[in-house]
């Protein structure tokens, strides 16, 4: 809504976002001095942290109001981010904004995934889900595991990479880094140091359990529950299988002190969500309300 995408016939590889003041959910959708100025800094340590298989769209320039209100320094700050739609259609690859799979199409029951991939079946919707759910969350758990990165991973934020022949899902893309949290003690272990970040700056945290909060909810409340929903899958089925692939993934891990913590900070009964509708009411955006509700990964 508030990015400039030029033609792929342009061939030019960047997307100018833009602060555009308009509300959706609680926000007022500007670019914060703090997303602007951390945003280059941070797309280098993930070029260098992250799994090659995960692409990330890089934000190389910006800019920002120099007004120390940054309530008025927002409104004109400017992002340059990289586009992969080049690099996709060179392998025979397109990329699909992740949460428009679950989107169902006017005067129909069933989600855009089904459709895509042909899914005609319970069986056939649960083996496809397993599949996606398997890349996502190796790409996602892996390195707040690795490296204390902690990614937004919601299906607005994550791009599929899509295979145009076989129509398997091979990858995801990584964009708007504003919302990602590291863990400062993980990453300065790693020899990296978001010194660009200002005080106040959503991006660092000393508290592993902030920072993975965040994969928590977007990964799974929102991500991941929005598929299963959509898809019309029965939940302690899915949610089953989805632990099962947590608990291989992070088998992977067992040698790090972190893995138990991790692994039971992410299997609590119950957990922090967002309570959108107070946030919403109070106008409420950094500052977050909280509601505690049942862990849906725990459903049976």
């Amino acid at each position: 809504m508030r990015t400039v995408v030029l033609p792929l016939a342009l061939e030019f590889e960047w997307h100018l976002k833009l602060a555009l003041a308009c509300t959706i959910t609680s926000a007022l959708r500007t670019i914060t001095p703090w997303t602007a100025c951390v945003g280059p800094e941070l797309s280098a340590v993930l070029r260098d942290l992250l799994p090659e298989e995960l692409w990330v769209c890089r934000e190389v320039a910006s800019v920002t109001g120099a007004q120390e209100d940054y309530d008025e320094a927002k409104h004109i700050s400017c992002v340059l981010r990289e586009s992969h739609e080049a690099k996709a259609d060179a392998m025979n690859q397109t990329l699909v904004i992740a949460a428009a799979l679950a989107e169902i199409p006017l005067g129909e029951s069933e989600c855009y995934a089904t459709f895509l991939f042909g899914l005609g079946t319970g069986n056939e919707k649960m083996d496809w889900l397993e599949r996606y759910t398997w890349k996502l969350l190796e790409a996602t758990l892996l390195p707040a595991l690795d490296s204390g990165i902690c990614l937004e991973a919601h299906g607005q934020n994550m791009l599929v990479r899509i295979d145009k022949a076989t129509r398997e899902v091979v990858g995801f893309v990584v964009r708007d880094l504003g919302g990602i949290k590291c863990h400062s003690p993980t990453l300065r272990q790693k020899g990296y140091v978001l010194s660009s970040a200002l005080p106040g700056s959503f991006v660092t945290t000393e508290d592993e359990e902030a920072a993975w909060g965040v994969l928590q909810h977007t990964v799974i409340q929102s991500h991941i529950q929005h598929l299963i929903r959509r898809l019309q899958l029965e939940p302690a089925r899915a949610w089953g299988r989805i632990r099962e692939q947590i608990e291989d993934l992070l088998g992977a891990r067992k040698d790090l002190d972190v893995t138990l913590r991790f692994k039971e900070f992410l299997f609590a009964p119950v957990v922090k969500n967002k309570a959108f509708l107070g946030m919403k009411l109070q106008g409420l955006y950094r500052d977050y309300e909280y509601t505690m509700v049942p862990n849906v990964l725990m459903t049976k």
